[in-house]
């Protein structure tokens, strides 16, 4: 302890967890949580986060009513703030950019996931091109042969629904082959 003291800045506290390396599992302090945030009152844990993907747009909105339900008030919005609205590179509006990342999520649990899935399927309702986007997205992704790395498999079972209801894979038509002709020569190969 003697030769890290001096590695680390002296005015940072420095707290040493008897739980082991990790931590209280309940914290997420592990290396496999990018950010934890806790939320406390009179030396007590209100709230805890533990953000394997940290999104302001996401997650935001759930700290800052943590944080508003320990101090009382009114739970800001990201815009009052200065957070300006994510740009969609895939074209979506932000607030359903912000459900789908929500949606694969891989810490999300399964009553997340359904929450997230029948909020999106309820704007796919009202908003058809949006649905037609989504598909489109989950398309790709499953052509693409990477459908396990988003989400957890139930997330990526709503995404291959979405995909083959909204934007069915397009049929191959089994076009023969033309001949070949070789450069050099100009025959048929």
């Amino acid at each position: 302890m003697k030769r890290a003291r001096r590695a680390l800045p002296t005015e940072i506290p420095l707290g040493i967890s008897r739980d082991g390396i990790e931590g209280p599992g309940a914290y997420g302090l592990n290396r496999k949580v990018e950010l934890t945030v806790l939320v406390g009152n009179k030396g007590r844990v209100a709230a805890n986060f533990a953000l394997v993907q940290p999104s302001t747009q996401v997650d935001g909105p759930r700290i800052l009513k943590a944080i508003v339900a320990q101090i009382g008030g009114k739970v800001p919005t990201l815009a009052s703030l200065g957070v300006a609205p994510r740009r969609s590179r895939n074209g979506l509006p932000p607030d359903i950019s912000a459900k789908v990342r929500q949606l694969i999520q891989k810490a999300a649990k399964p009553a997340d996931v359904e929450k997230v899935a029948g909020e999106l399927e309820a704007e796919f309702a009202r908003r058809p091109a949006v649905a037609k986007k989504v598909g489109q997205i989950g398309r790709r992704i499953i052509e693409s042969g990477r459908l396990k790395t988003y989400g957890t498999p139930a997330a990526q079972a709503r995404l291959k629904k979405w995909a083959d209801k909204y934007a069915p894979a397009k049929k191959t038509t089994s076009k023969k082959p033309s001949p070949r002709i070789g450069r050099a020569t100009g025959t048929r190969q």
